[in-house]
């Protein structure tokens, strides 16, 4: 059981598949992370080999002003996942690989103005909702003392696309697309 902090990058982009408005976006930038974890590891000789699950709230936000009279805002603030890990252990040193199912939460919006003024609104799409994926990454872990250790890990997350039709009118559709890397102590 344990607590992690670090930071990353990621990428949210919003198309536009029928072309309804033409107008895709890409939003990128950098967030701060903080969450826990916990697991259980078993060793064979130098062999080690763990399942480890985690939740984390994340700060991703940004807004992109589209074509003069649509605006992106993407929002990914948590995200959790369940990872089996394989590594070697020397001495008091373990180095891992860990693989495994993702999921993240985005709270994103992309809204169509009549005009260029950003006053009335024409349509929206929304996606408010968890989105599966993978996760893959690595790290080095230390034991300081029996029970305890201290960790750094990359970790890289792919979640699968979720498409959201535009209301009140229907007629077009927004395709939200995320992924991140992370940096990350525990």
């Amino acid at each position: 059981i344990g607590a992690n902090a670090g930071g990353g990058v990621a990428s949210a982009n919003v198309y536009d598949p029928d072309c309804f408005f033409c107008n895709d976006s890409t939003l990128h930038g950098g967030f701060g992370e903080i969450g826990g974890q916990a697991g259980y590891n078993w060793q064979f000789g130098h062999a080690v080999v763990g399942v480890e699950g985690d939740l984390n709230w994340q700060s991703f936000a940004r807004t992109n002003v589209v074509a003069g009279n649509e605006v992106t805002k993407a929002k990914l603030d948590a995200f959790a996942s369940l990872r089996l890990r394989a590594g070697l252990a020397f001495d008091r040193t373990l180095a891992y690989l860990t693989f495994g199912p993702a999921w993240g939460h985005a709270n994103s919006v992309s809204t169509q103005f009549t005009d260029d003024s950003l006053t009335t609104i024409f349509d929206q799409a929304h996606d408010h909702r968890w989105h599966g994926g993978i996760a893959a990454g690595a790290g080095i872990q230390y034991m300081l003392a029996p029970n305890w250790a201290i960790r750094g890990e990359y970790l890289y997350l792919d979640f699968t696309d979720a498409v959201n039709f535009l209301v009140p009118t229907t007629q077009g559709r927004k395709d939200y697309a995320y992924s991140e890397q992370i940096a990350r102590v525990g």
